[in-house]
């Protein structure tokens, strides 16, 4: 309801939280808003991440949770997505536990494998004690594919 204040300064509106919150437009809009944050973030990853698997692209989620407020849950549940959504810093990777074989080659305690490719190919098979991984920069796509959504389907877009 809204009230307008005899001075013609300010207008007072008093909201149902409880009813706007249930009203079946929102659950609608609210799984809109999923939809397009899924198409956002597929193509964000096609443009930022070349090559690899495709594992991080075909691990996005999104759940609608109903009730009162209904909760819309957004992001991506690959192993390595925090690595790829805020980045890492150069770091030494060694065999875990400390004196592990290897699978590929037994005679060589603890050794870890990784592929050397001075060209960025996919290089021959390197066995090693320790191996300093370079750091990757943050690709923020979950973070860029809710801004995106949030763009294109802002409040206008919702009529209650």
């Amino acid at each position: 309801m809204a009230r307008y204040a005899s001075n013609a300064v300010s207008i007072t509106f008093d909201i149902d939280m409880a009813k706007l919150e249930s009203h079946p437009e929102m659950t609608k809009f609210l799984a809109r808003f999923g939809a397009v944050c899924l198409k956002e973030a597929q193509g964000i990853t096609q443009e930022r991440i070349h090559g690899g698997t495709g594992v991080y692209e075909r691990s996005f989620k999104v759940q609608l949770v109903p009730g009162s407020p209904p909760e819309l849950r957004f992001g991506n549940t690959a192993k390595h997505a925090i690595y790829l959504e805020e980045g890492t810093e150069a770091h030494r990777v060694a065999p875990a536990p400390p004196g592990r074989r290897s699978f590929t080659n037994p005679g060589r305690p603890g050794a870890i494998r990784f592929f050397s490719s001075p060209g960025g190919g996919e290089g021959s098979a390197v066995f090693s004690r320790g191996h300093v991984v370079s750091g990757i920069d943050a690709k923020h796509i979950v973070r860029d594919a809710v801004s995106e959504a949030g763009r294109k389907l802002g409040p206008q877009q919702l009529s209650l």
